[in-house]
Parts: structure tokens; sequence; C-alpha cells
């Protein structure tokens, strides 16, 4: 089958790549997630607990019967004129990035690489991480999308490039400071303290990042990469830790992003519960922010894990959950993609299953 998405207006669609992980994401996903998304104060140590307890008692293998399965392929990142696509395919516990034009079966575009990347505004190129063999970063490097003219941009431990829309900017996580170097590799330079996971506005010269206080995310900012400025979108929601993967809408106008809320008497038993995996691994919520500043929406409320969002073309946007259907909400230890209207109505399977040569 080719690649295929779903999409209401009759055109392809597509979504950010939002995960980082290595060769235990298939043995032991829910601690792996945990650790690659830089989950800080007592969930890094809780998840670093269950990692060294799990290849202590177990061995590397030992995760094998009790994790969390996802699907082999990323979410669908298209080219802003929906013409491309590119996404990750794990194999062998490396990911690697394929591109395909317009429904055509999938070319391998690189190898060992994380599932941080971003299109270039033009669609012709693609920065990304490349990993060493310990799965460390070997820095930020840029490839057409043809495969052709690799070359290098940084070389430090950096992760989550995104292309500014002037397409001369790079903005990336290098520790716990948001950097920006120029896409010919010169004038490498700190933006943010004290910061996660940035985000670049398709439409504008501007940044979403998650804004840290000591160990904790408390919550969303935007940058202006023309004059500097900084302002709070959000703070987290009263009851509520923990935003992650910040996505903007098409036009800019919007942002996508996910948060964790404690677990209340009402919430039911997990059934098939991972034993690596804390409360907030199954009660994940999706929220929409308006980037001007009104009050985020809340699309998602139930007992299951929704997550990662990032936004399609045609203004749904697309989730991993461990819902067992679209309106079953049923907590299973298996992860599927699915998409929501900005609304919170509409949940529907994604559909994404390329084909390759």
């Amino acid at each position: 089958m080719p690649i295929r998405v779903p999409d209401t207006r009759g055109s392809e669609t597509g979504a950010r790549a939002d995960r980082r992980h290595g060769p235990l994401r298939e043995r032991c996903a829910p601690l792996w997630l945990a650790l690659a998304h830089r989950r800080r104060g007592r969930q890094a140590l809780v998840a670093l607990f269950a990692l060294a307890l799990g290849v202590l008692s177990f061995g590397t293998s030992g995760c094998l019967e009790d994790s969390v399965s996802s699907p082999s392929e990323s979410l669908p990142l298209y080219s802003h004129d929906g013409t491309w696509v590119a996404f990750t395919r794990s194999r062998s516990g490396k990911d690697e990035i394929y591109v395909s034009h317009s429904g055509a079966p999938a070319t391998r575009l690189t190898e060992f690489a994380h599932r941080g990347f971003d299109w270039s505004p033009d669609g012709s190129k693609i920065v990304f991480v490349r990993l060493a063999e310990d799965f460390g970063s070997r820095g930020l490097f840029v490839v057409n999308r043809d495969g052709g003219r690799l070359r290098r941009l940084t070389r430090g431990e950096d992760y989550w490039p995104c292309w500014a829309a002037d397409g001369e900017t790079i903005v990336f996580l290098s520790g716990n400071h948001v950097r920006a170097v120029d896409v010919d590799g010169t004038r490498g330079r700190r933006l943010i303290p004290n910061a996660d996971r940035p985000a670049c506005s398709p439409t504008k010269p501007a940044i979403a990042f998650l804004v840290i206080r000591g160990s904790e995310t408390i919550g969303i900012g935007v940058l202006d990469l023309r004059s500097g400025s900084r302002r709070m979108l959000l703070m987290h929601p009263r009851q509520t830790y923990g935003s992650m993967s910040p996505s903007w809408s098409p036009d800019g106008h919007r942002i996508a992003y996910h948060v964790s809320r404690p677990r209340l008497p009402s919430d039911p038993d997990f059934e098939h519960r991972s034993m690596f995996a804390d409360d907030d691994w199954y009660l994940t919520e999706i929220y929409v922010a308006d980037a001007a500043g009104s009050a985020p929406e809340r699309l998602t409320w139930n007992a299951v894990g929704d997550m990662h969002p990032t936004w399609l073309p045609d203004g749904r946007i697309a989730f991993e959950s461990n819902r067992a259907g679209p309106t079953d909400l049923t907590n299973k230890d298996t992860f599927r993609y699915y998409t929501i209207k900005s609304d919170g109505s509409g949940v529907e399977p994604l559909e994404w299953k390329p084909e390759y040569r």
C-alpha cells in the first residue's frame, strides 16, 4: 500500500515525528521514553530506577514480556507544500529517515538518526540528528531530500532541530539551553537558557519552547527570533504538570501540546499495566492554546495516554494514544496513531502504512 493519510479535503497530510529513542525502544518503551523525553525531578528518578531494575533483574532483553508496543514508523512529517513526506523507521533498534514524494514508495535518506528532524521551508532539505553507536548525538546535519550534499552543522550533544520560517536559521536543543545556528553552520548562539523542546513557527520568526524552573517544566514560552523578546504563553493548568511536545498549527495561530495530570479517585484501574510505567504514562491529555495568549482548551480528558499532538495541514491534529480504539477508552499497552479535530471531536484512526522500495 502507498503512504496514505486520511484528509477531509482530499489532499495528503502529515505531522512531525516526535520521539527520541534508541535500541531499548522496542524492549522498554515506557522507561526509555521517560528518559528520552527529558523527564525531570521525581519522574526522572523513577524512570532511572525502573531502568536499572529491569536490566539487573531481567537483563537487557527482560522488558520483552512487559513493554509497551508502538508503531515502527514515526508520524509522517510533510514538507510545507505537502508533496513530500519524511518519517523515521525503526529497524534493529536503529532509526532511519525515509522520504517519499506524492505517495510513491519511500526511499531511505539517512541511517542511525534521531526522531527529531525537520524540513526546510522550501522542502528541499532536511535537518536531523545523527547518532553515534552509543546512541548519543554526533551533532546536527543537513541533507538534500535526494540524499545528496550531506554536511555537518554542529558537533555537540544537540537534539530537536527545527527550521525557522526565514529559511536561514536552525534552532535546536543543546543541554538545557535552546541555541541557534545559521544554515551554513556559522554564528552559533544561545537563545534561551533553562529551556527545552523548541518548535519553530511555520509562518513567522518565532519559536515555542518549554519553560524550565529548577527541575520542573512549568509551561510554554514564545521567543521572537528578530527582536529577542520572550513571553510566557501559558502556565500549567491547575492539577496538571509536565507539558510536552509543542506543535504549531500550519497557519501559525495555535499551539498544541500534551500535559500529564495526577491520578483521580474516579480513574479506573489500568489494564495490562507495564511495571515500568508511572501514572502519567496513562493520564496524559491534549491541549490547544492560541499563540497570541488566550486561555488553552483541553481536547481530551480520560484515563488513557493521549500524547505528542502534531498538526496536519488540513487543521486536524494527529496524536499517539494507548486507547483501545477511537471511542474505546480502555487503556492498552499498545500505542497507535489517531487524529482529532481542533475542537476535540471526531477522533479517527490515522492510516499510516508506507510502502518501501
